[in-house]
């Protein structure tokens, strides 16, 4: 898992970003793109749908 963005941040993000969602991907870090391809483009297909 990636620490780049700490749970601790999520109330900020929240507040910054009312509409933002935030998802964890088992097994992948912070370059989620590459190591989970196929989660990552779900994710982001979900959320273009939205």
């Amino acid at each position: 898992a990636s620490d780049y963005v700490s749970p601790a941040m999520h109330g900020a993000i929240r507040a910054r970003f009312p509409a933002a969602r935030i998802e964890t991907v088992e097994g992948a870090g912070h370059w989620l793109h590459a190591e989970k391809p196929e989660a990552f483009l779900a994710a982001v297909e979900a959320f273009l749908d939205a």
